[in-house]
């Protein structure tokens, strides 16, 4: 492997770490390109793209997630497993591939009921498929028996759509119709908007502190005072509405590009 190859994707897995803007230009790395087609052989331009697509949006996942496969994890590896580990996980992302275009156009489906009038419902529909596709009236019902749960996800498009797919299509499951007459951002689109909230948030961190930005993240995510209170050792409830004033205050003087895409992607990650 070309060395300027292996020093651009650890300069821009440095970048992902700390949180630096990158220009458009630049989100899809012509190295993670050179990878994809040692990992993936014979397969089209169009194919290669779109799996290192799919990774970028898996690293950034990690990222919210502080799992194995997150930029510092990756940074900590030398240049040889570096390189093998990204194989490996490109060639996870293109076995997978049919899942994440039906997780993309669920999101379509989940990104246009947020922006609705969910119904009023208590339960889960049965199935979130009518006549072979998705139904986005069923997906609204289904949004908003998750959201009124006590233990809901985030309300955020990724979220809701990853919980949606998990309860309603096992990972042998031929899935019909998620791809059928949904308008959908593409995977670039995903990248560009995950990584851009990720870039917000962390500066909300560097404003406010890791336990501020907790508090706020969680309240974000709709969690209750009570809830947050015992996550933070059972503090009281005063005290975390102390808090979420003082990190509110600081945040209107921080003059963020974008404090609702910073929040969206506190929320997004229950405040970690």
């Amino acid at each position: 492997m070309d060395v300027l190859v292996v020093s651009e994707l650890r300069r821009f897995i440095e970048a992902l770490a700390s949180g630096s803007q990158i220009p458009a230009s630049r989100r899809l790395p012509r190295a993670l390109t050179v990878l994809a087609r040692q990992a993936l052989p014979g397969r089209s331009d169009e194919v290669l793209a779109d799996t290192v697509q799919d990774l970028l949006v898996k690293i950034l996942e990690a990222v919210r997630a502080q799992s194995a496969g997150s930029p510092d994890h990756l940074l900590c590896l030398d240049d040889t497993t570096l390189l093998a580990v990204l194989r490996h996980r490109l060639r996870q992302v293109a076995c997978t591939g049919s899942r994440w275009a039906a997780m993309k156009a669920l999101r379509g489906h989940v990104k246009a009921v947020l922006g609705i009038a969910l119904p009023l419902v208590a339960r889960l529909p049965l199935t979130i498929i009518d006549q072979g596709r998705v139904s986005r009236p069923l997906v609204a019902e289904a949004t908003a028996a998750l959201l009124g749960r006590p233990d809901a996800p985030p309300r955020s498009v990724a979220a809701i759509a990853d919980e949606l797919l998990a309860l309603y299509f096992s990972r042998k499951a031929e899935i019909h119709g998620l791809t059928a007459d949904v308008p959908t951002d593409t995977t670039e689109d995903l990248v560009a908007a995950q990584y851009d909230g990720y870039v917000e948030a962390r500066k909300i961190e560097r404003v406010l502190g890791t336990d501020l930005s907790r508090v706020l993240g969680q309240r974000a995510a709709g969690h209750s005072l009570r809830a947050i209170a015992a996550s933070c050792g059972g503090v009281a409830i005063s005290t975390i509405h102390a808090r979420l004033r003082t990190a509110e205050r600081r945040l209107a003087h921080a003059h963020l590009d974008a404090p609702e895409q910073a929040l969206q992607a506190l929320a997004a990650s229950g405040g970690r």
